[in-house]
């Protein structure tokens, strides 16, 4: 019964869990002595998230295991999402850290050496990285008394992509699904910015589709771009059909379906939600059985059964219709509320992401508008390049 994730959290982790598109990003990241003397074909991605709740609210973080002078040796790659730098970022990695030797330890007993853990943070923000990178930078004393209290250096590297140019993004030599990766972080919030360079990486956008599963890739690109941006998706389909193909439209309209059936799984998702709590109001703890039956039933299902809940003797009356029509009927008013009040939060909260404030007439009209009609607008949330566009 969740919700749908975080576009950023699902779009980063589909590219760079990937070893051959983190590797691609290591070499290109990190200081060249440090990479020659890493055997980038031991790279793994390691399980788990070594971050708490309030990291997880700016970064998404992938552990990578990897032998660093015949050593064992770690990257921890943490790629943000809400493009800030946090000012004590180096205090934060060096307490990770420690959770990733304590797992070392208790997976080698018997070890007296800890590996090498290389922190890399990857910053898009319109701004370059101003936070430090280095935990001695956190003391307001002098190096010299530093040295004197033998303050340990602890550096995190940062790819800046704020500072660097895209042509600069397109020469690095790496594989076109995480080169191409990297200018929707960096640009995609910026709608200028976006159309302003699309053209230019026409041939990276091309360069996809031959690669291996290269049309799902453009898709999950072309899906975070129409996440993220406010830039008209007419924009995006012409210059798809124009400079690079066919196919990448294909991918690009694909994109889009995928993102309109995201919205109505996440109404159903909120419809599960709410059912679940009114049966718990009324009957006490549910079943196993009943929260399967929730989760596997349809919208109509679950509507059917959101108009029963209030007038419902058991939940057998809930699940399998025994009710009077006239209870049922009694309560279809209070129900279907109900469910308008789910879809208007839904729909209000895209429309807020998508294009910013909503104004008064706008909140009015949702306030005033039917179910269906509510259902309708979310599907053309996704496509629409304004507001006019999905109350036509």
């Amino acid at each position: 019964m969740s919700t749908i994730p975080n576009p950023h959290d699902v779009f980063v982790k589909s590219i760079f869990s990937r070893v051959s598109h983190a590797a691609d990003e290591l070499r290109s990241a990190l200081p060249a002595a440090l990479v020659e003397r890493m055997d980038l074909r031991t790279l793994a991605l390691c399980s788990g998230s070594f971050a708490d709740d309030e990291l997880r609210e700016h970064f998404v973080d992938l552990l990578f295991s990897v032998t660093l002078a015949g050593a064992d040796a770690f990257v921890w790659c943490l790629i943000e999402h809400q493009s800030t730098a946090a000012p004590l970022m180096p205090l934060r990695v060096w307490r990770y850290k420690g959770n990733i030797w304590d797992r070392y330890v208790k997976d080698h007993p018997g070890t007296v050496h800890l590996p090498f853990i290389v922190p890399l943070v990857i910053h898009h923000s319109a701004t370059r990285w101003t936070a430090a990178t280095d935990i001695r930078d956190l003391f307001e004393r002098s190096s010299e008394l530093q040295e004197v209290v033998n303050v340990d250096r602890m550096a995190l590297w940062v790819d800046d992509l704020s500072t660097q140019a895209d042509e600069q993004l397109r020469g690095r030599v790496m594989d076109a699904v995480p080169k191409l990766a990297l200018w929707a972080l960096k640009n995609a919030r910026d709608s200028d910015a976006l159309v302003q360079t699309m053209t230019a990486w026409a041939g990276v956008f091309r360069d996809i589709l031959h690669a291996p599963h290269g049309v799902d890739a453009l898709g999950t690109v072309l899906r975070y771009i129409l996440q993220v941006s406010d830039v008209d998706p007419n924009v995006v389909e012409a210059f798809l059909v124009k400079h690079v193909s066919t196919a990448a439209k294909e991918a690009y309209m694909t994109a889009a379906e995928v993102l309109q059936q995201q919205a109505r799984d996440e109404a159903d998702a909120r419809l599960r939600s709410m059912l679940a709590k009114q049966l718990n109001q009324r009957f006490g703890p549910v079943p196993a059985e009943v929260v399967e039956r929730i989760n596997q039933a349809d919208a109509d299902q679950l509507q059917s059964w959101m108009e029963r809940v209030v007038v419902a003797s058991s939940l057998t009356d809930v699940l399998d219709g025994v009710a009077e029509q006239a209870q049922v009927s009694a309560a279809e008013h209070l129900q279907q509320k109900a469910r308008r009040e789910v879809l208007c939060t839904t729909l209000s909260m895209q429309l807020e992401q998508r294009f910013g404030t909503l104004p008064e007439k706008v909140l009015k009209r949702i306030e005033q508008a039917d179910g269906d009609q509510l259902q309708g607008w979310m599907e053309r949330v996704v496509v629409a390049s304004s507001l006019d566009d999905i109350f036509v």
